[in-house]
């Protein structure tokens, strides 16, 4: 019998924060963004040099909507220094579960040249359910 697939949510998420989300990983490079921010702090040029199809005025846009969510924030490579580098928030680092599902799910399906699951993943985890938000 072959397994089911389905998606199961992990915590509380407010409809409002999952409106946010899905403005997030609908605008074109804000995943790629979010994946480099994932493997640690980057620079800009960093994050150009990662990307490199990806327009100087895009990736500032981006950043900025990051920013202004509050999943990313820019800080000081060192005290002495006006060298600025990106990483993810405390609100960010949910990024990392996300990311992860989605490329087990990415990995588990084109594991068989793209024909379909060669092994199911497992259930992938996000959050347990929506609630409204307190009004």
């Amino acid at each position: 019998m072959e397994k089911a697939h389905r998606l199961e949510y992990v915590g509380r998420c407010t409809r409002d924060e999952l409106r946010i989300v899905e403005e997030l990983v609908h605008r074109r490079w804000t995943l790629r963004i979010l994946g480099e921010l994932v493997a640690g702090p980057s620079r800009f040029r960093d994050l150009e040099a990662a990307l490199p199809r990806i327009s100087p005025s895009v990736l500032s846009a981006r950043i900025e909507l990051l920013e202004r969510e509050g999943v990313i924030h820019r800080v000081l490579e060192r005290p002495t220094s006006s060298t600025v580098a990106y990483r993810l928030t405390e609100r960010g680092e949910c990024v990392r579960r996300l990311i992860a599902a989605l490329s087990e799910f990415y990995s588990a399906f084109y594991a068989n040249d793209g024909r379909g699951w060669s092994e199911p993943p497992r259930d992938l985890v996000v959050c347990d359910h929506v609630v409204d938000e307190p009004r």
